[in-house]
């Protein structure tokens, strides 16, 4: 196959539009492109423009038909989704099915149970000896199946139930944002908004000033200019979530949108804003309707009622908080929110991270297409930690063994999600770590990077 670049562009074969604000797929919005001498104009986003238009704006129209693009606004940005269809998630778009890389799973069973053991010794010398938590769900596959599921420990350290990875939920807390992240390119794929496309189309408070500019891939990828704050001044001391999320819209940038990286729970919660303003609904509700129930997450939700494993105030230890969301400003916007707010089980969230591995499909149906799995998971080049709405392995921080192509999130009440698109093996780790205490950053991150480690290990273990 040829392969034609222009500037920042590489083109393998797609009719699309190119400029510095992203690239948009000419055939998912004007549903036929006749040639660039032919057609009379074309959307892009909700928009009509013209050939001369978008010449004048520095856009280029590609007449080529077929495949996928890379185009770099901003920070190497990858390309913009492409339309939902099993053609774009066929072996050729994606790089493979996963079932090279996963058969021998199958085809050794032994393997498996030589996994669970490795990670029940992981377990206990990373989490329940160093009291962690008082207990821990695992969960281990490769595409999209499932190799081990097992539990330890229990919900607490005195009196609690015996963890159950089908059954007990965790508070995802900031896991949550690669669902987020998901809901906002099935809406691009749906075509009701774009990522490029600054934000203020959406909501008035990012229509004027220095906020006008803000676009969403901004927002997923922590550069919008966002940085947070400490929650109680946005919540006050009665709150309710429109006074909330009217606070939150009202933070100010702290530095000019593209201009650095800044982890900002409050910039997920304006993408939550503005992708319910897309859809015209709520983001709950994508996430319920079009992740949750068609992956069978049926103990997965905003709003658990029973079998949660209980977390504790973070500014009062001895405030158990059992089956509401541990995070302030989540609970302040009713508990659905952007940054965090799912409640799920380990063997519920494997099967999200299996549809990732398996590049967008599980089970024969289509969730997201090949190039918006890309899309979210792949690094920018200054922040090479972080893509739109996942964290990355690119500088080796969750695992010495998994590929540095490795993405995924981790959670303030220890919990992790990795994905190795190399091997197409994945790993689910969660725990209640913030019950009864606040343990460091760096004793969780230890957890996590031996729990990887011992997956990406049994990988290599079993491989020819």
């Amino acid at each position: 196959m040829s392969i034609l670049r222009i500037g920042a562009v590489t083109a393998l074969g797609a009719a699309i539009a190119v400029g510095a604000h992203g690239a948009y797929d000419v055939n998912q919005h004007s549903g036929n492109v006749h040639g660039i001498d032919e057609a009379p104009y074309f959307t892009v986003g909700m928009e009509k423009r013209s050939w001369q238009e978008l010449s004048a704006s520095g856009k280029l129209v590609l007449g080529i038909v077929g495949a996928t693009l890379t185009d770099t606004p901003e920070s190497s940005a990858p390309l913009m989704p492409q339309p939902n269809t099993p053609e774009n998630n066929s072996a050729q778009a994606t790089g493979g099915t996963g079932e090279k890389n996963c058969g021998s799973w199958l085809k050794h069973p032994e393997a498996a149970e030589k996994l669970r053991n490795s990670l029940a010794a992981t377990v206990k010398s990373s989490v329940l000896d160093p009291r962690l938590a008082p207990g821990a769900a695992v969960v281990a596959g490769c595409g999209e199946n499932q190799i081990v599921s097992v539990g330890f420990g229990s919900t607490r350290y005195e009196g609690g139930k015996p963890i159950d990875p089908g059954v007990t939920k965790y508070d995802l807390s900031s896991l949550s944002k690669p669902f987020t992240a998901a809901a906002i390119v099935r809406a691009v794929e749906a075509g009701k908004l774009q990522l490029d496309d600054p934000v203020g189309r959406f909501i008035p408070e990012y229509g004027v000033g220095n906020k006008a500019t803000v676009t969403m891939r901004q927002l997923l990828g922590h550069r919008a200019g966002l940085k947070d704050v400490r929650y109680a001044s946005i919540i006050g001391s009665s709150p309710n979530p429109q006074a909330v999320q009217k606070k939150v819209l009202s933070q100010p940038l702290k530095e000019t949108p593209g201009k650095t990286y800044a982890y900002s729970n409050v910039g997920f919660s304006v993408a939550w804003a503005v992708g319910g303003k897309a859809v015209g609904g709520s983001l709950e509700g994508v996430i319920t309707q079009n992740i949750f129930q068609p992956l069978g997450m049926k103990n997965s939700t905003y709003h658990p009622q029973a079998d949660c494993a209980p977390t504790s105030s973070d500014y009062n230890q001895k405030e158990e908080l059992n089956c509401v969301q541990q995070d302030s400003l989540a609970r302040g916007l009713g508990g659905a929110s952007g940054h965090a707010g799912v409640f799920s089980t380990a063997e519920d969230a494997g099967k999200f991270a299996a549809m990732l591995a398996n590049r967008g499909t599980y089970k024969g149906q289509v969730l997201l297409n090949a190039p918006s799995v890309a899309a979210l998971t792949t690094a920018s080049t200054d922040k090479k930690s972080y893509a739109l709405g996942f964290r990355t392995n690119a500088n080796r921080s969750y695992s010495s063994i998994m590929s540095p192509q490795t993405f995924g999130h981790t959670g303030h009440n220890g919990v992790i999600m990795m994905v190795d698109p190399e091997t197409d093996m994945w790993a689910v780790l969660l725990t209640n770590s913030t019950f009864e205490q606040a343990p460091p950053d760096d004793k969780k991150n230890r957890a996590y990077a031996a729990v990887c480690d011992t997956v990406g290990r049994a990988f290599l273990e079993l491989s020819p």
